[in-house]
Formats: structure tokens, sequence, C-alpha cells
């Protein structure tokens, strides 16, 4: 158990690097969009070193497959009637051979655990950023209310006798000036950061979702919500409303052709965009896998062919899955996850097509040597 729960304070920290490693690029960038890529650049470019061995791996392992093909071949006619005896025959000859099982599927269970663990930190920023801009909004409104308030009815008290009507007037003129402070707020420090490009606000998807969240999407738990405690809000929904409204009216509500409508935080574009590249990213990885080894179940007849079937059409799945996986992700999360996403895989392309180039050239170079051995 506390192996379990050491590692959960170690992803919780790791989350919190995320976190705390964006937020000082943006700090020093002044646009979240452009800190999010700044660093995805700097992750990627620090798990070079994990992605050239996991490529390494497999190219070995492409190679080593293809030596060992004949002798699995006649391993499984050799041994086809015992299926102990030819899984240690084969164990054996992978050794040999230096075929690594380890290494086949390591890289990718680990490419798994910093997804998530990305994912995990992206979330925690949206919500602390949410937090934070609310909280700041906040003071800001009640300040200027109680402010604008008081010194109202104490101006008004000799114009209005009846201390109800008063009260009514101060209120309503602290209201607009409360409402107009915090989306002057908003416009100075806040708006510039969350957009980018065509996406109105990074901390929402870039999809049919409103730029500004409501009450119910900031406090609302479960998939495209927020998730943050509504102990942060003063009031509730009232509370919410009185600070975001004129935040909301701005950004969220649009009049076209005269008619009242809402307005799209993006266009989905980037959604489709993570489909297309992973799908792509997928494909040529897959180009790129070692052949899946013969087991002691995947002998020769009907069963073996079976199973033949049954891999390479998951294979197919896992093919299309991932990517249609990813645009789910893009279109219910963050804008800044997406982004994260789709430099992630176009980083990961670029560098699988480079090191593709250099391995075909080794591979030349050594031929071109082999023959020149060969016929001297």
């Amino acid at each position: 158990m506390a192996s379990i729960m050491e590692m959960g304070l170690l992803a919780n920290k790791l989350a919190e690097g995320v976190m705390w490693l964006i937020d000082a690029l943006n700090k020093g960038i002044g646009n979240y969009g452009v800190a999010v890529i700044c660093f995805t650049l700097i992750l990627k470019i620090a798990m070079s070193p994990f992605d050239v061995w996991q490529k390494v791996v497999m190219t070995k392992n492409n190679r080593a497959m293809e030596r060992m093909k004949p002798q699995l071949e006649k391993l499984q006619q050799q041994y086809a009637g015992n299926k102990e005896l030819y899984s240690q025959k084969q164990m054996e000859l992978y050794r040999k051979e230096k075929y690594s099982m380890l290494g086949s599927c390591l890289p990718s269970i680990i490419s798994l655990v910093i997804f998530f663990l990305i994912f995990a930190g992206f979330n925690g920023m949206v919500k602390q950023y949410n937090i934070d801009m609310y909280t700041n909004l906040s003071d800001t409104y009640y300040a200027v209310y109680d402010d604008t308030k008081a010194a109202e009815e104490a101006r008004l008290e000799t114009e209005i006798a009846d201390d109800n009507e008063r009260s009514i007037v101060a209120k309503n003129v602290a209201t607009e000036k409360a409402q107009e402070a915090v989306l002057n707020v908003f416009d100075e420090k806040y708006k510039g950061e969350i957009k980018f490009l065509w996406i109105n606000n990074v901390f929402m998807p870039d999809s049919w979702k409103q730029p500004i969240p409501d009450y119910e999407t900031f406090i609302g738990n479960g998939i495209g919500k927020l998730g943050i405690d509504g102990a942060v809000i003063k009031n509730g929904a009232t509370g919410y409303d009185e600070v975001m409204s004129p935040i909301i009216a701005k950004y969220n509500d649009v009049k076209r052709n005269g008619k009242e409508g809402r307005r799209w935080n993006g266009f989905m574009l980037l959604p489709i965009i993570t489909g297309l590249i992973t799908f792509a990213s997928t494909k040529l990885m897959k180009q790129n896998q070692p052949p899946v080894p013969a087991s002691a179940n995947g002998q020769n007849g009907q069963n073996g062919q079976d199973m033949q079937a049954a891999m390479q059409t998951n294979m197919k799945v896992m093919q299309w899955f991932m990517p249609i996986m990813l645009s789910v992700f893009a279109l219910l999360y963050s804008t800044a996850f997406t982004i994260y996403m789709v430099i992630s895989n176009i980083f990961s392309t670029v560098f699988q097509l480079i090191y593709n180039a250099c391995v075909k050239h080794n591979d030349k170079r050594r031929e071109e040597k082999r023959l020149e051995t060969t016929f001297k």
C-alpha cells in the first residue's frame, strides 16, 4: 500500500511540475497557447534520448526477428507436439539473438504513463487558472461594489429620503460600476493570455462550447466540466452570475442578422487535426513495429492462422481507435491539452521520418560495404 501511495504522490508532484513550467513560460510569453507549444517542444527534446532508445530497440528487434524467422519455423515443426519444450527453445533463441521482449512493450507503457501524467497536469492547470482568475475578478467586483455603494448612499442621502429607494438606486449604480471594473480587468489581464489563433479561450475545448464557462460548467464534474469546488464562489450561482455576467454577455453572446446566438469557442479544427496527425503517426509507427514473435500457441495449422488473423484485426482496430479517441479528448477537454497533442504528434512524426531516413542510409552503406567485401 505504501508503494502505491508513494507512486500517487510522485504522479501528483510531476503533474504539479507540468503546471509550474507552463505557468512560468506564460509569465515570460504572455499567452498560454504559445506557452504550451514551448512546453511541448521542451518536453519532446528532453525525451529525445528515450525516443532514440525506443527506436533502436525496435530496429534491433526487427532485424533479430528477420534472422530468427527460419529457425522459429523449424522449431515449430520440430516441437509441434510439445508446447512447453517449444517455448523453452524459443526463449533460448531470443536470448541468443538478443531479441528484447521487454524492449518491445516497455516504451509503449512508459509513453502511456507520460500521457496520463501530462493530462493530469493540464487538468490541474485548467482548474487552478480558472480559480485564480475568478478569485481575482470576484475580489475586484466586491471591492468596487462596496466602495461605490457606500459612496453613492452618502451622495443620495440629501436627494432621496426613503431608505429603501436610496439603497436600491445605490445598489444598481454599484453593480454597474463593479461589473464595468470586472470587464476591464478581464480585457486587460486575461483576454490576451487565453486567446490563441481562432480559439477564444484555450482553457475550453475547440468546439461548440462557449468561451466563458457558465456556473454549471465551472463547478460541474464529469466530461467537459471544470470540476471546481463551489466554495470559492461567494453566494453560489447568483454570485457567479453577478461577477461573470458582463464577460459572458460580451464573449459568449453574439448577434447575427438581428438574432441573438451563442458564440463557439472554436471551429473544431484542432480535434480534426489531432485525428489526422494521430492516424498518420500511428500508421508510420506500425510500419516500424517489430513482427510479433511466434508463440507456442501460434503454431502451424488453423489455430495459428486464426490467431494471426485476430492480431491483424486488433492492430487495424487500434490504428483507427487511437485517432478517434484522441479526437474525442480534443472535443471534450481544454484546447491547451489539444495543442500539446498536436505539437507532440507532429514532433514525433518528423522525428520518426528523420530516424527512418538515417536507418535506410546506414542500411544502404552496410549493404554496399558487404558487397564490396564479398566481391573482392
